[in-house]
């Protein structure tokens, strides 16, 4: 019977290494943490970590897809796998944790490990986090803990430092843009460029119309800036839409002309006309705003359209874009 869990993506294979080599050596440490920017295939990663150490006969270092561990996996029903995931905006509680500490107490029911997903750990409160503490400080034998964050800085410095981590921001761009250029039927050069505006290969194959989007955003904040549109109309617009992905193009956008405004790079971008009246600093200070702003709609603390016209609101007036 064949498995149905998600192979590794190209681009995966040094971290994939990296994890076979921890395991070869019997080095392999009780928690791992899968980090980097949503669309790089962390949940796949542990997925496929989970199925090579829960195989019952794994061929160099990958599970077989053909025992009754497999299967168990590939259908969700593995008792030695559990996935404790967020929902959108919500945070994990110390209840969920103390489940996790309950059941990781026991012995594997199946097979050699208990492996316990939390994704995405940096939704744990700190009460949470603490809890968990308790299991990394003195981890029972036989569990593994693979934690999946976007943004690892927001988690406890104790509870990172006491895992191994897989960074997927380093992984090799090469191998995604050749992935990407299948998936969407497009050059190499086209995916490169789709790639760098979603961040990642998978946010990209979601947003195949990125670029256009980005451009639509970019014009009409430049026309917010030239007074040719009603600031709160576009923010209303834009709240309408995925309100995330207009605060990356945006971030996007001012990161570019912070780089023309530096000389880095030629003055090409339609913003640049607002950026020359602003030093850099003030670039620098509206591009926090917008990134803090992006956290705060995360932990659902303000309402989209009055997070975009903040930033509107302080591109008009770079003065008092001061993040709190």
């Amino acid at each position: 019977m064949a498995s149905t869990l998600s192979p590794l993506y190209p681009w995966q294979q040094t971290l994939w290494r990296q994890f076979q080599q921890s395991w070869q050596q019997q080095r392999l440490p009780h928690a791992l943490l899968l980090h980097g920017a949503d669309g790089m295939g962390k949940q796949a990663f542990a997925n496929n970590i989970a199925a090579a150490l829960l195989c019952q006969q794994p061929k160099n270092q990958h599970a077989c897809g053909q025992c009754t561990a497999c299967h168990w996996l590939a259908t969700g029903n593995h008792l030695d796998y559990l996935i404790y995931q967020a929902d959108i905006g919500k945070a994990l509680k110390i209840d969920d944790i103390r489940q996790l500490l309950g059941q990781a107490l026991l012995t594997p029911r199946h097979g050699r490990y208990q492996i316990f997903c939390i994704t995405p750990a940096d939704a744990m409160n700190r009460a949470a986090a603490n809890a968990l503490l308790k299991i990394l400080e003195e981890p029972p034998a036989q569990t593994l803990l693979l934690l999946l964050s976007a943004h690892h800085f927001r988690l406890l410095p104790t509870v990172r430092s006491r895992c191994q981590s897989f960074n997927f921001d380093r992984c090799e761009k090469e191998p995604q843009q050749h992935w990407l250029a299948q998936q969407t039927q497009q050059s190499v050069e086209q995916a490169a460029a789709l790639l760098a505006a979603a961040k990642s290969p998978l946010q990209a194959v979601k947003y195949p119309n990125l670029l256009l989007e980005q451009e639509k955003i970019w014009a009409d904040w430049q026309a917010v800036l030239q007074q040719r549109q009603d600031m709160v109309s576009v923010a209303l617009s834009w709240a309408k839409t995925d309100v995330e992905q207009v605060l990356d193009c945006l971030s996007a956008g001012l990161m570019l002309v912070i780089r023309q405004r530096m000389g880095l790079m030629p003055a090409t971008h339609l913003l640049m006309p607002w950026a020359n009246q602003c030093s850099i600093s003030q670039l620098f200070t509206l591009l926090q705003l917008i990134w803090q702003q992006q956290q705060t709609l995360q932990q659902q603390q303000l309402k989209p359209q009055t997070a975009l016209e903040a930033v509107l609101l302080a591109s008009l007036n770079p003065d008092t874009a001061t993040p709190q």
